[in-house]
């Protein structure tokens, strides 16, 4: 009896031939030790129902479905870095409601993690009829499909709960692909939201939009400008769907507007250089991903800054050996796409899918993350499908892919274990990629305690990696501080005048820096004493910070020339610092805004203050901030901005109650005008 035809039959059915059931059950089968593991790195933050006893209120209770789609993808935490992925938060939130209550809060990433494995295994089963759709035989898709289901750079999108993005993101942008080249209209318009989706489970599943028409004029049959006019419908459900997400996540940012993104120069030191060394360099971390694809050993977690060498000249021996083998690998698939069309379906998965994460047409947030190599890693899998039937029917070449198979099957389960919780993560990988600052600084964070002279040299290496890493810096000054008072200071000083460090670094450097240098009754100094200490030639802002804080905990500021005098004279001592700018905004400003220009004044004082990272709402100086500029953009007539500043911090679930019964009573005085 014959088998049954796979891939997608005329009504966009799904068909699977009985030898693949052994394939998805290896695949399952590997990947069930991720259910012993909890929430590791970001995914404590994003899935879990509660940290540190604060419940997520994102994901902790199921909201409506319209709930999900008005929020961006770190509502659950504050933080806002331009992400929309309301379909991938969803899951979270139904996962917890439907299974993860019934669990103890010890076992509550179980169902979490069981999710991805599950998404996984479908996963694999779509990539055995992609395979299949563009004309691989049988076997050579069954290849494809053991390959893509067991290779171990997928291990962190699947064991890693937020993986959950790309599991999504490829599962319904394969099957869109897949429908939308159908012959009927239902599984179009099925394809279509399908398609939809993926857009909103992570944003590069756009690059299932360019998918659509290859997969739809790939193939026998009828002529190709016949297949364009049958493919036309199903470009029109995906040009819907398209069009439905760009307006929901526009009208999401839209309220985000006034907030810029900033790229933290830790995980991606891209970001932050000139847009030659930044094209040279992801062009060399392009190649080392092809290369992780095919020999995944060792595997990490975080990268970051410090483990790629910023390149900035195109005759470096690195950039030319990353450009000579991508450039090669397109060229060869271009020609030889002609005779064997599958080289071109595998050229636009991997290029596709990588180049939009790899900072060589736009800046990402991180540098390079094995994660992201999970849907354009299938481009290097299917172009093995395309070698003649003569090469594929060889047993070295069976032999070899069995071996490759069976060793990345292995590193799976043995990675599996890695991610019981963020601790045992960071122990793990910093031994395998010593040059990740990042990681120094977190294996210091759970050494202290237990090593505090391990913890230092960690942190010392992470330094010697990132002198600047703000986080690193403030940490070794509060270890330094009661044993080595002239290196806490030096360490906390350089934490303070970091470029790259955020508000909350600032102020506990300058929180550790204030007793070092005032000794530990700093704040029980009358202002005249505070005065003539930032009054030295050898001050340090902390000085000033320690003295406007002063001020404003007794609630009686001096006389408005003096302290306007004061103000001058900190800005021109240090016009760099952020932190003492913000609090000039906020303590040199006395009484009330009185009319427009002086309004105008003062927003521009604050102008700093709309650089800092957003997840420092709940700090009442940055409160401060805020009401100060809602108050001048109420006197300058703009009270609709003004009252949308002051309703950021009410929505947001981190700011503590006090804050914002004070922030409610004062938003009460700014609607009555």
């Amino acid at each position: 009896m014959p088998e049954p035809v796979t891939g997608v039959d005329g009504r966009g059915r799904p068909q699977l031939r009985p030898r693949l059931w052994w394939v998805l059950l290896l695949v399952a089968a590997i990947y069930l030790p991720t259910l012993r593991c909890g929430y590791a790195l970001d995914g404590y933050w994003l899935a879990s129902s509660s940290r540190d006893g604060v419940e997520n209120p994102v994901v902790a209770r199921l909201h409506s479905v319209d709930f999900y789609f008005r929020q961006h993808y770190w509502a659950g935490t504050s933080t806002f870095d331009g992400l929309y992925r309301p379909v991938t938060v969803l899951s979270f939130a139904a996962t917890n409601h439907y299974f993860g209550s019934l669990l103890d809060t010890e076992y509550e990433a179980l169902p979490q993690h069981l999710v991805n494995v599950l998404l996984h295994v479908l996963a694999t089963s779509l990539a055995y009829m992609l395979a299949r759709r563009i004309g691989a035989a049988h076997l050579p898709s069954l290849g494809v499909a053991a390959l893509f289901g067991t290779a171990a750079i997928h291990s962190e999108a699947v064991a890693a709960v937020e993986g959950r993005a790309e599991l999504l993101a490829f599962v319904f942008g394969s099957a869109a692909a897949l429908l939308c080249t159908a012959t009927r209209t239902w599984p179009r318009i099925a394809g279509g939201l399908l398609l939809f989706l993926a857009l909103c489970s992570k944003e590069s599943a756009v690059g299932w939009v360019v998918m659509v028409p290859i997969l739809g004029t790939i193939g026998s049959g009828p002529t190709a400008g016949a297949r364009w006019r049958t493919l036309l419908p199903a470009l029109g459900a995906v040009a819907v769907a398209v069009a439905l997400w760009l307006w929901l996540r526009h009208a999401m940012l839209a309220d985000m507007a006034h907030i810029p993104r900033v790229v933290d120069n830790l995980k991606n030191p891209l970001a932050h250089v000139d847009s030659s060394t930044r094209g040279l360099t992801a062009a060399v971390v392009l190649g080392y991903g092809l290369w992780k694809c095919v020999a995944p050993f060792p595997l990490c977690s975080l990268y970051g800054l410090g483990p790629f060498r910023l390149v900035d000249s195109p005759t470096d021996a690195a950039f030319l050996g990353a450009a000579t083998v991508l450039l090669a690998l397109l060229a060869g698939a271009l020609i030889a796409g002609r005779r064997r069309p599958i080289l071109w379906v595998a050229a636009a998965l991997w290029f596709g899918f990588a180049l939009p994460s790899s900072n060589l047409i736009v800046v990402a947030g991180t540098i390079f993350g094995e994660r992201l190599l999970y849907t354009p890693s299938l481009g290097l899998f299917v172009a093995l499908a395309a070698l003649p039937a003569r090469a594929l029917g060889a047993r070295p070449i069976w032999l070899a892919g069995l071996v490759w198979t069976l060793l990345n099957a292995g590193l799976v389960v043995w990675r599996s274990g890695d991610w019981r919780d963020s601790e045992t993560l960071v122990r793990c990988d910093v031994a395998a990629q010593p040059r990740s600052a990042d990681l120094h600084e977190k294996v210091a964070m759970y050494l202290y305690r237990a090593d505090p002279s391990a913890a230092i040299a960690h942190l010392d290496t992470a330094l010697s990696i990132y002198p600047q890493f703000p986080s690193a810096l403030v940490k070794r000054a509060s270890h330094l501080k009661h044993t080595d008072r002239a290196a806490a200071i030096r360490a906390a000083d350089a934490a303070v005048h970091s470029p790259f460090a955020n508000l909350r670094d600032r102020e506990v450097a300058q929180a550790i820096l204030a007793p070092l240098l005032l000794g530990p009754k700093f704040r029980d100094l009358p202002p005249e004493a505070l005065l003539q200490a930032a009054s030295r030639p050898d001050a340090l802002s902390a000085h000033w910070v320690a003295l406007f804080e002063r001020i404003a905990q007794l609630g009686k500021a001096p006389p408005a020339t003096q302290l306007a005098a004061l103000v001058a004279e900190a800005r021109r001592r240090f016009p760099g610092d952020r932190l003492l700018a913000l609090h000039c905004a906020i303590f040199g400003m006395t009484g009330n805004i009185r009319d427009a220009a002086i309004a105008r004044a003062t927003l521009q004082q604050l102008a700093p203050v709309w650089q800092l990272d957003v997840t420092r709402q709940h700090d009442p100086h940055f409160i401060k901030a805020l009401m100060r500029a809602a108050e001048c953009y109420s006197v300058l007539g703009e009270r609709a901005t003004a009252l949308r500043i002051v309703d950021e911090p009410l929505q947001d679930p981190s700011v503590p109650e006090p804050l914002k019964q004070r922030i409610r009573g004062f938003r009460q005085q700014l609607a009555r005008g």
